[in-house]
């Protein structure tokens, strides 16, 4: 290998890099609380867009608990369909911004790992997923002949929706392109539902909480508990590809 080689090029740039982003981490100017983290993460990603496509999914929900909502079975079925589409989308922005103004680096500095990224992004998502599911279930069963159960319908929901983005999280740390990740992440999300619905085992992670008797509270918790490590393991090889391309 001769001193003016590609190779050694690349390496030496590689290191320089490395060098002063490391020296940039001992600036406290660089780095952010995990507060201001989070609101500003929550402002960019709020907008029109966001606003655009919470009316439209809830027109759709709206119009299919009026046509098909005929028990709090199926009600839950609707906001677990349309709000899983919806964490979807947002998991596809996950990576979006930072792919699209090359600022991955800024955001690494101001966190300080690849872990911290994706915390900082689940935790701001699951807050937008949050503030639209937990309204969702009291307003879907006004519209219901019988409520939804607020508690197991809240838990069952939120998780869903934390399985999701860790998926989204290893999907879009592999597929460059959002809209490609969450073409991918529907795709998935479409054939599970298709494959386990109405499926009361522990090992069906769209499990309906409704369908389930009161002597088979252990498979849901059960259930749940999968999910959540299933979830985990997830974000562990997301942050793992990250790693390597950050």
């Amino acid at each position: 290998m001769t001193p003016d080689s590609p190779s050694q090029t690349a390496i030496g740039s590689w290191f320089r890099r490395r060098r002063q982003l490391l020296a940039l981490l001992r600036d406290d100017d660089y780095r952010r609380d995990a507060l201001s983290l989070l609101l500003t993460n929550l402002r960019g990603i709020a907008g029109w867009r966001l606003v655009g496509g919470v009316i439209l999914l809830g027109a759709v929900a709206g119009y299919l608990l009026a046509r098909y909502g005929e028990s709090a079975r199926l009600g839950y079925e609707v906001l677990q369909s349309v709000l899983g589409v919806a964490t979807l989308g947002l998991g596809a922005m996950l990576y979006a911004d930072e792919r699209e103004n090359g600022t991955f680096e800024l955001l690494w500095l101001a966190t300080g790992s690849e872990r911290a990224i994706l915390r900082l992004r689940m935790t701001t998502l699951m807050v937008l997923v949050a503030l639209l599911a937990l309204p969702a279930i009291p307003l879907a069963s006004l519209v219901l002949p019988e409520p939804i159960p607020f508690a197991p319908a809240a838990i069952h929901l939120l998780t869903n929706s934390f399985f999701l983005l860790s998926a989204m999280a290893l999907i879009g740390a592999w597929i460059p392109q959002s809209w490609a990740a969450g073409l991918v992440g529907l795709a998935l999300f479409s054939a599970v539902q298709a494959t386990m619905i109405g499926s009361a085992t522990m090992l069906n992670p769209l499990l309906n909480p409704i369908d389930l008797r009161p002597d088979q509270a252990g498979i849901a918790i059960s259930n749940r508990i999968i999910l959540v490590v299933l979830g985990m393991i997830l974000l562990r090889a997301a942050a793992a590809r990250l790693r390597r391309t950050l």
